[in-house]
C-alpha cells in the first residue's frame, strides 16, 4: 500500500471510529475539511495530509478516484461498507471501522492527529447534507468548473467564512484562538 493510501487509511479509521454515522458523503467531505485544514496550518508548511486531490462534483468536493480508493480500503481490511435503502429508492453507503483492523506502516503524527480529531469534532453534528451544504461555500469548490480539480490553496483566504465566522480559513475555524 502507497503511503498517501496508508494515510488515507489511518484517517478514514479515525473517521470511522469516532463517527457512527460515517457515510459515503460524509466521508469525502471530512477529508475535504481536513486537508483544508491542514494546507493552512502553520506547522503542516502548506502541505496536504495524505497527497490525494479532490474534484468538483454537483454535490461537493469529492476525493478524486474515490470508488476505488474505497474499494481498496475495504479490501485491505481496514473498513466495512453497508449500502441502505435511501431517499426516493437511492442507495446510501455508511463506512464503518473494521472489527479486525490490519496495522499499516504509516500513522497519523500528531498535528494530523489533530487536525482529523478537531474536523470530526467541530461536523460530528452535521449530517451529510449539511457538510455538503457547507463545502460548498468553501472557494476551492465555488471557483472551480464542474469536475474540475480543486486547488485547495484557495483556501487559505475564504471570504465567506470571513463573513460568516471571522475567519479566514478552516484552519481558524476549528482551531479557534
Amino acid at each position: 500500500m502507497q503511503q498517501g493510501t496508508q494515510k488515507l487509511a489511518a484517517i478514514t479509521r479515525f473517521f470511522a471510529q469516532n463517527d457512527d454515522r460515517l457515510s459515503l458523503t460524509k466521508w469525502n467531505k471530512l477529508l475535504f475539511f481536513s486537508d483544508c485544514v491542514a494546507i493552512n496550518h502553520p506547522e503542516m508548511n502548506r502541505q496536504i495530509l495524505d497527497g490525494l486531490k479532490y474534484i468538483k462534483m454537483p454535490f461537493g468536493p469529492v476525493l478524486q478516484h474515490y470508488d476505488s480508493h474505497l474499494k481498496g480500503l475495504v479490501e485491505s481490511g481496514y473498513v466495512n461498507v453497508v449500502k441502505t435503502a435511501g431517499y426516493q429508492n437511492g442507495m446510501l453507503t455508511f463506512i464503518s471501522s473494521s472489527e479486525t483492523i490490519p496495522s499499516t506502516d504509516v500513522q497519523l503524527n500528531e498535528i494530523e492527529e489533530s487536525i482529523v480529531k478537531s474536523v470530526v469534532t467541530y461536523f460530528k453534528t452535521f449530517s451529510a447534507s449539511e457538510v455538503s451544504d457547507f463545502s460548498h461555500i468553501l472557494r476551492p469548490w465555488t471557483e472551480a468548473d464542474m469536475y474540475d480539480q480543486l486547488d485547495l490553496d484557495l483556501s487559505k483566504n475564504e471570504t465567506v467564512l470571513k463573513q460568516l465566522a471571522n475567519v479566514d480559513n478552516l484552519y481558524r475555524l476549528v482551531f479557534p484562538s
